[in-house]
């Protein structure tokens, strides 16, 4: 059998050996072959497809025209035989384009001040002792956080300095209605046994309904 790769071209097929029909002519690319029947091989093949001959891979790959499958002169830009224009071999991209920067989550970035969850207008009196409550200044209102929870003067000359409580140090949050004598309020059980009651000036359907909603947000904090 004749080892030459120039084999002739027939309606675009190759005779002999392979019937394959090679579309490497359209794209300018370099063609390999088979040194013992001629065929047409794969990148990176160990052995030949069609005759079961081994591919020298120590050696450097010869390369061949993929217009009229000449032969190519090692670096050769242009073929000898035809003048057909060599592709260059495919090389690491120097200047890649680069990938969009992909969109951040608003809802996963980390921030520096914890969310506002809720606030009650109140007005609310805070105290440590639940009988101040007929006694003291109903004159604050109640900002709920992530992770505290703040008391604040709701005056327009703000006196009063705001009372924070972390939710870390909240063992247990308490609902009790307003009656005929009696504020409604929010009970803070702390973690060391203390307590922390926050009156609502209001002794009506209003008042009972801010105190249900703060709690309620207020235990689904709770750690």
């Amino acid at each position: 059998m004749e080892k030459n790769p120039r084999r002739t071209a027939v309606n675009g097929a190759f005779c002999g050996c392979s019937s394959s029909r090679i579309g490497a002519a359209e794209k300018g690319e370099y063609m390999a072959y088979c040194e013992n029947c001629g065929a047409p091989l794969s990148e990176n093949v160990r052995f030949c497809g069609m005759c079961g001959a081994p591919v020298n891979m120590g050696a450097e790959a010869k390369k061949y025209c993929s217009n009229c499958h000449a032969e190519l002169d090692p670096g050769a830009v242009f073929c000898a035989e035809c003048g057909y224009q060599v592709a260059p071999e495919p090389g690491p991209n120097p200047n890649p384009t680069p990938g969009p920067n992909p969109v951040p989550n608003p809802e996963h970035q980390p921030s520096g001040e914890p969310r506002l969850i809720g606030e009650a207008a109140g007005p609310f009196l805070y105290s440590n002792t639940k009988s101040s409550q007929y006694t003291g200044a109903y004159n604050r209102y109640l900002l709920i956080y992530e992770d505290r929870l703040e008391l604040r003067d709701c005056r327009k000359k703000q006196k009063l300095e705001p009372v924070i409580l972390y939710m870390r140090d909240i063992g247990l949050v308490q609902a009790e209605a307003s009656g005929l004598i009696r504020y409604g309020c929010i009970t803070l059980v702390m973690k060391n046994g203390e307590r922390r009651f926050l009156f609502i000036a209001y002794r009506s359907k209003k008042g009972n309904q801010q105190i249900q909603e703060a709690v309620s947000l207020i235990r689904s904090l709770l750690l």
